[in-house]
């Protein structure tokens, strides 16, 4: 009989996730990490808390990871972070948060898996090409940084350096090896950005106020199980099952770990401030670590037992230095502003790349109708206020585009 390891390895992640939340170690939502300390220790109630949690987490859910994990059959992380999030505030009971997790976790592998295992076998196939959504992405990704700098410091200070930097690097690469071209680009604009954020410097930072310095000593209750759940979210990545935002799920969908993982690392700079901030300031951690460092270590390092452990190491050092990242940036203050910065760049670009993606492979499927229906979707999100999320557009539709498709198979 063979052991169904995928779902037992995403439902070991949900069931230990929900159980850190549910004990008020760490929560995967920003927005849910100021008030888990409180519910795991009867300060609030329950059942309101699992109500704000469920409204803050139910679009990331539909949106940001559903579209994508169909789409490529790779598991988006929100589909387990934000489940167990909730499992672990509204359940009362240890044994009921660990038996709920281990459930929803391995639901939710076989829902992905299956949907792509079906797209593969309509009678007009839809997998590989679901799958190509994401080829714009590949080209366009050294723009994050470029968008992330002149967010940051205006186009002629930040977008036109950066933007040059990557320009040439782009080309230089391309020369000699066009399909590391995209990797090689974003990594220099990336090391531009950081450095043009770091130029500014405080000799002298202040101290670190006590109730931070506190939540320092606090974050590390959970150092164990956190260290678990970091190996095992690395070993899901190294076999190439988990990746962490939309961008770096069609990368890995698209077969391309490498440029995945660099996007994975530069977010992780990118939530550095933000993560470091919530955390000291409620002591309670994140599940998955800063986004997305301990899932990018995975996906650099493709055999599984040293993934684990490389996961287990990356999620205790940033448990234990999470007071010296305060400090870096609080030395740094333009450390702060590219943390914004590289989230909207990395959320915008995803949003065009996935819609450009989303066109090409809804007209490959139903040529003239695809480009119709995305183009529908698209415009009227816009005009009833963006109910969907952008970046999920794309995707989203071209799946429906080749389910019609199917349908007028059948029919015809």
């Amino acid at each position: 009989m063979k052991i169904p390891w995928r779902p037992l390895l995403f439902g070991g992640i949900t069931a230990l996730a929900a159980l850190a939340t549910h004990r008020g170690y760490s929560a995967f939502h920003d927005g849910v990490r100021p008030f888990v300390r409180d519910v795991a220790e009867g300060r609030q109630e329950r059942p309101e808390a699992a109500r704000t949690t469920w409204d803050m987490s139910a679009g990331f859910v539909y949106h940001y990871a559903i579209p994508t994990s169909l789409a490529t059959g790779v598991m988006g992380k929100h589909l387990l972070g934000l489940p167990a999030d909730w499992i672990g505030i509204r359940l009362r009971k240890a044994p009921l948060v660990v038996g709920a997790g281990l459930l929803w976790g391995a639901a939710a592998s076989c829902a992905v898996s299956g949907a792509h295992w079906i797209f593969g076998n309509l009678p007009r196939p839809i997998d590989s090409e679901l799958i190509e959504i994401g080829r714009p992405l590949l080209a366009m990704m050294p723009l994050i940084p470029v968008v992330a700098a002149a967010s940051q410091f205006g186009v002629r200070r930040g977008g036109l350096v950066v933007g040059a930097v990557t320009t040439a690097a782009y080309v230089a690469a391309a020369v000699t090896d066009l399909e590391a071209a995209p990797a090689v680009a974003f990594g220099i604009g990336a090391v531009v950005h950081i450095i043009l954020a770091t130029r500014q410097r405080v000799d002298e930072p202040p101290p670190l106020p006590e109730p931070l310095a506190a939540g320092r000593q606090e974050v590390r209750r959970g150092t164990l199980p956190l260290m678990v759940i970091g190996a095992l979210l690395a070993v899901g990545t190294s076999l190439f099952w988990l990746a962490g935002e939309p961008a770096s799920v069609m990368l890995v969908g698209l077969g391309h770990p490498l440029e995945a993982a660099l996007i994975g690392l530069y977010s992780w700079i990118g939530f550095v401030p933000l993560v470091t901030y919530t955390a000291l300031a409620s002591r309670a951690y994140t599940s998955a670590g800063m986004p997305d460092g301990v899932l990018a270590l995975g996906l650099l390092i493709p055999f599984a037992p040293a993934a684990a452990v490389a996961g287990a190491a990356g999620m205790w050092a940033e448990l234990w230095g999470v007071g010296r990242f305060e400090r870096l940036m609080s030395r740094y203050p333009g450390l702060h502003g590219a943390g914004a910065a590289i989230r909207d760049g990395l959320l915008l670009v995803s949003e065009i790349a996935l819609l450009v993606g989303g066109f090409i492979t809804a007209n490959a499927m139903w040529p003239g109708v695809g480009l119709f229906v995305v183009g529908g979707f698209w415009l009227l999100n816009e005009v009833s206020g963006t109910r969907v999320m952008r970046v999920a557009i794309g995707p989203l539709a071209a799946i429906l585009v080749g389910l019609a498709a199917n349908v007028r198979v059948w029919i015809s």
